[in-house]
């Protein structure tokens, strides 16, 4: 049993984790919910969502992730920014998603459709 200093976090998990040390974990940064502005549509989508966003920084990169409505990701991929952004829906079934966009430490989401 050890005492954890300010800003050291415990985590627990109901998986082993293959992980042979312990890890340092003293870099984790503090994310903030972003300033820009996000659109997405259409919504309800089939094929294909287009995300727009303004108040980005342009030469930074992004992280693009989708979650289900179990919170299970099923999408994630780090791209150029932009402030135009699609992304195709072909692998995802019918339900509700979380759209999360990353840059940096700020992060911002949108819930949309798959029909």
């Amino acid at each position: 049993n050890f005492t954890l200093g300010p800003g050291e976090y415990r985590v627990y998990t109901d998986q082993k984790l293959d992980v042979p040390y312990v890890l340092n974990t003293t870099n984790i940064t503090e994310l903030v919910e972003a300033d820009w502005n996000l659109k997405l549509y259409p919504n309800p989508a089939t094929d294909l969502i287009h995300v727009q966003l303004t108040g980005i920084t342009l030469n930074n990169k992004l992280l693009i992730s989708i979650m289900d409505a179990n919170g299970k990701l099923v999408f994630q991929k780090e791209i150029d920014s932009s402030n135009e952004i699609s992304i195709p829906l072909n692998r995802l079934t019918k339900g509700n998603y979380q759209l999360i966009i990353q840059q940096n430490n700020k992060i911002d989401h949108k819930s949309f459709l798959k029909h």
